[in-house]
């Protein structure tokens, strides 16, 4: 395919394993010998213990591709995850992966979840959660919704709006309530600096309370959202104690309670994020920094 492509220093692959029939045999004799730093990206999953022509020669760095998909990463070995779900939220088909995406489980939503029973053996390994194709509802009210429980340190990355669509092509929450309270008291997680919030316009308490009480999250992530709703960000750093930095906010039309309570209680919290808004709604500041004790800057547009 690619022998003799003597300057060819980078190829990407999706594929999960080498397959049968000789599919690459020599795929890459004699490719990027006298190129810089040739360069093979794959999925972490990837056997990458033969290094030849038909795999991938010696001289080149392999580089490994994590999925995009909502991932939680142990922090420490034996910790638990588990998604489950709190009154009767419309039913969706929500699968897991332990190998890097190459095979997927179905979430069982029938049993009462109490600490995860999705087991991280190991420092360092991941659990990643995907929708099996696209949803129009994931949790629907303060009551029906959908929860992560966990316990040992974790972490959270990748991008959450997998969990209603796999190819995670939208950037519009689809429902109202979407992802409120989804981390709700979880507070083995430790580091969400690295997952992904990518959506730009908003529904009704779509994050409300979705970090509270995660009392040893230092750093929140991004918040790209440019048209908000109604209590959007409601409470949704209420008591998270050790939060050092918070998030961008870069709205400058605001909705009705959109940041009431947001930081409420985040004791640690020494400098406000930029407010530039300059159209205001009904509440929508209404007590967002309550008792951040330390706070001592606010820049308000």
């Amino acid at each position: 395919m690619f022998q003799s492509c003597t300057k060819l220093n980078y190829v990407k692959v999706g594929f999960t394993d080498w397959s049968e029939g000789k599919c690459t045999l020599d795929w890459l004799r004699d490719a990027g010998t006298i190129a810089i730093n040739p360069t093979f990206e794959c999925s972490e999953v990837l056997d990458m213990n033969k290094r030849d022509d038909s795999h991938v020669p010696s001289k080149w760095t392999i580089t490994r591709t994590s999925p995009a998909y909502l991932c939680i990463k142990a922090e420490e070995a034996g910790a638990k995850v588990q998604l489950k779900k709190n009154g009767s939220p419309a039913a969706v088909t929500i699968e897991y992966s332990k190998d890097g995406g190459a095979t997927w489980t179905p979430v069982d939503f029938s049993t009462v979840v109490t600490t995860g029973d999705i087991t991280l053996t190991n420092v360092g390994d991941k659990v990643y959660f995907r929708n099996n194709g696209t949803s129009a509802t994931f949790s629907q009210s303060a009551d029906n919704y959908y929860q992560f429980v966990m316990s040992g340190n974790v972490a959270a990355s990748g991008n959450v709006m997998s969990l209603i669509d796999n190819n995670m092509e939208s950037t519009t929450i689809p429902c109202n309530y979407c992802f409120t309270r989804l981390f709700w008291d979880c507070t083995n997680l430790m580091n969400v600096a690295n997952l992904k919030l990518p959506a730009t316009t908003l529904a009704e308490n779509c994050y409300n309370n979705m970090f509270y009480n995660c009392s040893t999250l230092e750093t929140a992530p991004a918040l790209p959202a440019t048209t908000l709703a109604k209590s959007c960000y409601y409470r949704m750093f209420q008591s998270c104690t050790a939060l050092t930095t918070a998030p961008a906010l870069s709205a400058t039309t605001l909705a009705e309670d959109c940041y009431d309570g947001m930081f409420m209680g985040c004791f640690k919290l020494t400098t406000a994020p930029e407010l530039p808004a300059t159209t205001l709604a009904e509440s929508c500041y209404n007590s967002m920094f309550q008792s951040c004790t330390k706070l001592n800057y606010v820049k308000v547009g």
